[in-house]
Formats: structure tokens, C-alpha cells, sequence
């Protein structure tokens, strides 16, 4: 098997903001289409509104509603945004971590 590839599928191991979805929706009780839907749709524009807005009134946890709000993120803006956005997701998994 290639390094770098899952033992149980063959495909490489999911990276980045998508790695916390498997536990966000067993957590929270929906499918993840769900969450992103919900950023999506929200007239709130910048990242960490976005975020509070889910901490505050959908109960998600920090590292949760960063991982939604910098997919949905990464998605839609320009190659060059995309590359900032997921900086900006890992200087606050990095702060989290060194707390």
C-alpha cells in the first residue's frame, strides 16, 4: 500500500477542515451537507462571525465551526483566498493546541 493512504479504503487520508466532519456530525446529530448549507445560507460574510454565529446559536464547539466555516470558505473564493483561508484555519488549531 502507498504511504500515505488509508489501511481500510486505499485512498489518501482526508486533510485539512474536512477531517473534523466525520466527528462534527456524529457529535451534532446531522449529516454535514447540513452544516455547510447553514453557512452557506447565512447573511454573515466574514470568517469568524461566521464561527460565533455557530458557537452561539447552534452549539458547535470552536474547532468544529472553523472546520465548517473554512471549507465553505476554501469552496467558493479564489485559488489565492483558498490558500489564506486554510492558513487561517491552522494558526487557530495551532493556538487551540498550545493553550
Amino acid at each position: 500500500m502507498p504511504q500515505g493512504t488509508s489501511e481500510t479504503t486505499g485512498e489518501p487520508p482526508v486533510k485539512g477542515p474536512a477531517s473534523y466532519f466525520p466527528f462534527i456530525e456524529k457529535k451534532y446529530g446531522h449529516p454535514i451537507d447540513h452544516w455547510l448549507q447553514l453557512v452557506r445560507s447565512s447573511e454573515l460574510d466574514r470568517h469568524m462571525e461566521l464561527v460565533n454565529w455557530l458557537k452561539n446559536e447552534h452549539g458547535l464547539g470552536h474547532g468544529h465551526a472553523n472546520a465548517l466555516v473554512a471549507h465553505v470558505k476554501a469552496g467558493s473564493a479564489p485559488a489565492g483566498q483558498r490558500v489564506i483561508d486554510e492558513l487561517l484555519f491552522l494558526d487557530t488549531e495551532l493556538r487551540l493546541w498550545n493553550r
